[in-house]
Parts: C-alpha cells; sequence; structure tokens
C-alpha cells in the first residue's frame, strides 16, 4: 500500500533549450504513520519534509527519471538522533536480481529484494553528490556499503539533539520501475534540561552516598586495625 504519494515534473533543459518535464514521485510505501510534505524538484534536486516515529523504519517509494544523479535532502523531525541508516531495495520480480543473497535481511519487505552492484539502482557513488546528516550543528560519522552484491547501504553514526537533515544521492539505470529507500534510525524523543531545584537534590543525594560509603570504609579499616 501507499501512503502520501507526492508527484512533480522537474523541468530539466535539452542541448537545444527546449525543457522537457522529468516525472518524479515519491511516496510512503506500507502501513505507516509518516507522511511527507513541501516536495519540491527544482532540477535535479529533490527536497521535503519527512513527518515520522524516529524509532520506527520507514520505506520511501521513488519513481525517477533513468540515467540521472539526483541529490535528495530530507528534513526530519526533532529527537535525539544516532544511527540513522538509509538502504536501498528493489522489486524481488525485477531484472538482475540473480546476485542478491539468497537469505534476505528479516526488515525486508515482502515483494522487494536488497540493491547489488548490477541491478541500475545507486546512491550515486561517484557523482560527488553530498552524502550527510546534520542534527542541530552536529555532523554525523558515515559508512557506505555499496561495491559488493550485499546491499547498496548508508550508515550515519553520532549523536545529535534537534531536527535533522540527511543528504545522499539516488540514481536508477532500470526505467522500468521504482524502487524503496529504507530509513532506521536509533532515537527518543527530546530529553528534558532539569531544573535547578532538581539538580540541587541529585547532587545532595550523590554526596550523601558519597559519605555513607566513606564512613563503612572507615570503619571497616577501624575493625581491620583492632583484630
Amino acid at each position: 500500500m501507499r501512503k502520501t504519494i507526492v508527484a512533480l515534473g522537474a523541468a530539466a533543459l535539452l542541448s537545444g533549450g527546449v525543457a522537457r518535464a522529468e516525472p518524479i514521485s515519491v511516496s510512503v510505501y506500507g502501513d505507516s504513520s509518516a507522511g511527507i510534505s513541501g516536495l519540491s524538484a527544482v532540477g535535479r534536486t529533490i527536497d521535503f519534509g519527512l513527518s515520522m516515529d524516529p524509532s520506527t523504519p520507514v520505506n520511501l517509494l521513488f519513481d525517477l527519471a533513468s540515467g540521472r544523479n539526483y541529490q535528495v535532502s530530507i528534513a526530519l523531525p526533532s529527537a535525539n538522533w544516532s544511527n540513522l541508516t538509509v538502504e536501498i531495495l528493489n522489486s524481488a520480480l525485477g531484472p538482475d536480481n540473480g546476485s542478491d543473497p539468497e537469505d534476505q535481511p528479516s526488515d525486508v519487505p515482502a515483494g522487494w529484494s536488497t540493491s547489488n552492484t548490477t541491478d541500475g539502482y545507486s546512491f550515486a557513488q561517484g557523482s560527488g553528490l553530498d552524502r550527510s546528516l546534520m542534527v542541530g550543528s552536529a555532523s554525523f560519522a558515515l559508512t557506505a556499503d555499496e561495491d559488493t552484491n550485499a546491499r547498496d547501504f548508508l550508515s550515519f553514526s553520532g549523536f545529535g539533539t534537534g531536527a535533522g537533515i540527511l543528504s545522499f544521492g539516488l540514481r536508477t539505470y532500470n526505467g522500468s520501475g521504482a524502487f524503496l529507500v529504507r530509513l532506521a534510525g536509533t532515537a527518543n524523543g527530546a530529553m528534558p534540561t532539569p531544573e535547578p531545584a532538581s539538580m540541587f537534590l541529585i547532587g545532595a543525594g550523590l554526596l550523601g552516598t558519597a559519605g555513607v560509603i566513606r564512613r563503612r570504609r572507615t570503619r571497616g579499616q577501624a575493625a581491620t586495625t583492632a583484630a
């Protein structure tokens, strides 16, 4: 099932100066409370906001023009973000799936498969497009797995509190069907800042605990000396 379907025609200039519409569609795939808003496609840049539960994976269905590199930027909701992964999945009935692992990960939706190096779907490696996750002023470290047949996979690790901006490239050389981009993160709701009175109580409790430990150690040492 597809939800929150948004489609745009992005104008691309041909060599003769005539504009041609490139149909672009992005939607939330499957039963999900996530939603897409403010989708904008200018040339080969795609921007939109994603409302989601940060602790619940989201599958986004993309349908793009074949053979072109697209820069994607997604505005993420405010949370305590860490360890966000992004993975490409293509139809299990599509071409060039012979190199996919026989045992697919359990979180891959039915009817879909991990992306290998010959199926035409990728994060546009080698294109120089931005790949980053920024949460507030925190920049996350990136690890990529896209040169094997196991998967096309980006992993962002770090920690930041606030709204995030996720950026990555996309490319497909297979114009016969749409594909999924799966986002899975580790995040919690915003952590409240303790009030000064609460901080005082916490500090007093820690000092009291330390005093009890010192008194017990002193009594133990005295008993040992007396023996």
